[in-house]
């Protein structure tokens, strides 16, 4: 089984091939386009959907792409299986929110938009990517990778607004008495006999 597996990868190389990798970038790209689009939709739960989860599902999916990609490397209708099979996880992924739905409100709305751009943008730069000499270089895969994670936690926690407009919080409403009140104090002079001296400011009346 492992000389099989060691074989199997030594024909993809021999192919020029590195899906794996390919597969990390064009996850890595992927992710930070979904991770921006991410904004201004409404998440079902910030905690549980936000920039930093969508990007960390994203490169999985990257990774997914690769393995599968590479797996099919010796059959002879390539392009077509892998679209067909890549095809059938969009169509999982948009089950599985539909699924969610009845646990979490807008699980549709912000799962399958981001569903629709993801797999298809992972599907064609991992088959470009895994022909491109870049992919074998593995500081390239690492930095796009790096960029990637910074972009989806950096902007966790942001956008997700209920409204398109801007709005300033409700004005606060103070409640002032209609009735006349009085002002006034008293002074205790200890000059010799107690004396009490009233002074009064008026009346003062406040309408609302």
């Amino acid at each position: 089984m492992g000389s099989s597996l060691s074989t199997h990868r030594a024909d993809v190389r021999d192919r020029g091939e590195w899906p794996v990798w390919g597969g990390v970038i064009a996850g890595s790209i992927a992710a930070v386009v979904a991770a921006l689009v991410s904004l201004p939709l409404r998440s079902p739960d910030d905690a549980l959907l936000n920039s930093a989860t969508v990007m960390v599902a994203t490169v999985i999916a990257g990774v997914v792409a690769g393995l599968l990609w590479r797996a099919l490397a010796n059959r002879a209708r390539r392009w077509l299986i892998f679209a067909v099979l890549w095809a059938l996880g969009f169509v999982l992924a948009v089950l599985f929110a539909v699924a969610g739905e009845t646990q979490l409100d807008r699980m549709v709305s912000f799962t399958v938009p981001l569903a629709a751009i993801v797999f298809p943008l992972i599907g064609v730069l991992t088959v470009i990517l895994a022909r491109w000499g870049i992919a074998s270089r593995w500081w390239v895969t690492a930095a796009v990778l790096v960029i990637a994670i910074g972009v989806g936690v950096g902007l966790s926690g942001r956008g997700d607004e209920q409204s398109g407009r801007l709005e300033l919080p409700p004005r606060a409403s103070v409640s002032i008495p209609s009735q006349p009140y009085r002002l006034g104090y008293q002074v205790r002079l200890e000059e010799g006999s107690p004396r009490i001296l009233n002074l009064t400011l008026g009346d003062l009346e406040v309408h609302t």
